[in-house]
C-alpha cells in the first residue's frame, strides 16, 4: 500500500512507478500505445520529463486523474489542452457545425505537431469519429473509430480484456461497439462489450472509477449475457453494480439496473421457483424508479406487463 504522506518527497516518476506497482501493471503493459518502455523507464526514474497530454493518459490508465500537474505545463501544451476540452463539450452537445470547425482549426494550428504524435493523431480520429457518426455516417465513423484504437491496442479486441486503458480509450471502444450494433453486426458488437466489461470488472476500484460507464455497459449487453451465462449470473452483477452504487451515492442507469435485476430474479422464479415476493417487490422497485426518472414509456410497458402476467399483485 502506498504511504501518500510520503509523496511530496516523491518525483512526479515515482509517484507513477509507485501506483503502477501497486495496482500490478508492467511498464509494457502501461506504455503500450503511449511511449516506448524505455521512455516510461526513463520517466519513473526522473531521468525525462512528460508532456501533459501523456501524463493525462499515463494517470488515466492507473485510475487517476491529473491534480495541478497542469501548473508544469508549457503555454502551448495549456493551449492545446483547453482546445482538446472544447472538442469534447461540443461532441457531448452535438454540435456538429462547431465541432467540425474546431477539429479543422486544431490540424491546421498544429499541424505536423498533430501528425506525429500518436496520442494527438487517436485523439482527433476520436472526435471525428463521433462527428461522423452524429452526422450519419457510421461506415466511416467506423473506419476512424477502429483506426484510433489500432493507435493503442495493435491486436484489437483480442487484447481489449487484459490491456492497461483509461478513460478515453474505453469510451472510444464504447462508442465503436455502438456502431457495430447500429451496422447490424451485432455479435462483434457484443463480444466487445463483454471485453470492456471484463476489463473494468477486474477489479473493483475500477468499476467504481468507471461506474457511469460499466453500468451503460451492463446495460446494453445485458440481454446477451443473460442468454450467454445465465440468469443468476447476470444477477449477481447487476447486484454487485447496485452495491458499489448504494456505497458511492450514485444513480447510474439506476432504472435500467433495477429493470434487469427483475428480469433476471423473474427467470429464477419461474425455472427454479425462487421466492415471488422478492421477484415482485423488484419489479415494483423498477416501476416506480422509471416514474420517478420521468420514463414514462418504460414504467408503462412494465405496468402492462404486470398487469397482464400477475394482476398487479406488486403494484400498490
Amino acid at each position: 500500500m502506498i504511504d501518500w504522506e510520503e509523496q511530496q518527497q516523491w518525483t512526479v516518476g515515482d509517484i507513477i512507478r509507485k501506483m503502477r506497482e501497486e495496482a500490478k501493471i508492467g511498464l509494457e503493459q502501461l506504455s503500450r500505445g503511449l511511449c516506448s518502455v524505455a521512455t516510461l523507464s526513463r520517466i519513473e526514474a526522473g531521468e525525462r520529463e512528460m508532456d501533459l497530454l501523456l501524463a493525462w493518459r499515463i494517470f488515466q490508465r492507473l485510475g487517476y486523474k491529473i491534480d495541478k500537474y497542469e501548473l508544469y505545463a508549457t503555454e502551448e501544451e495549456l493551449q492545446q489542452w483547453g482546445q482538446r476540452r472544447q472538442m469534447e463539450t461540443l461532441a457531448v452537445k452535438g454540435d456538429t457545425e462547431n465541432l467540425a470547425f474546431a477539429i479543422k482549426d486544431y490540424r491546421k494550428q498544429w499541424g505536423e505537431k498533430v501528425e506525429e504524435n500518436p496520442l494527438q493523431r487517436q485523439f482527433l480520429k476520436y472526435m471525428q469519429g463521433l462527428l461522423c457518426m452524429q452526422e450519419g455516417y457510421f461506415q466511416e465513423a467506423k473506419e476512424l473509430l477502429e483506426s484510433a484504437t489500432e493507435e493503442i491496442i495493435p491486436k484489437g479486441e483480442q487484447t481489449v480484456g487484459n490491456a492497461a486503458l483509461g478513460e478515453m480509450e474505453l469510451e472510444i471502444l464504447n462508442v465503436l461497439s455502438d456502431i457495430y450494433e447500429h451496422m447490424g453486426e451485432v455479435e462483434k458488437s457484443e463480444k466487445l462489450r463483454e471485453v470492456l466489461l471484463e476489463n473494468i470488472g477486474r477489479e473493483k476500484k475500477r468499476v467504481t472509477i468507471y461506474l457511469e460507464l460499466y453500468t451503460e455497459l451492463f446495460c446494453k449487453h445485458a440481454r446477451d449475457m443473460i442468454e450467454t451465462k445465465g440468469s443468476a449470473r447476470t444477477l449477481k452483477g447487476a447486484e454487485e453494480c447496485l452495491k458499489i452504487m448504494q456505497e458511492e451515492k450514485k444513480t447510474c442507469h439506476w432504472p435500467q439496473m433495477l429493470h434487469i435485476q427483475a428480469k433476471c430474479l423473474e427467470d429464477l422464479f419461474l425455472k427454479k421457483g425462487e421466492e415471488k415476493e422478492v421477484m415482485l417487490k423488484s419489479w415494483q422497485k423498477a416501476y416506480y424508479i422509471y416514474r420517478l426518472y420521468e420514463k414514462q414509456e418504460e414504467a408503462e410497458k412494465i405496468r402492462k406487463y404486470l398487469e397482464d402476467t400477475y394482476q398487479w399483485d406488486c403494484i400498490i
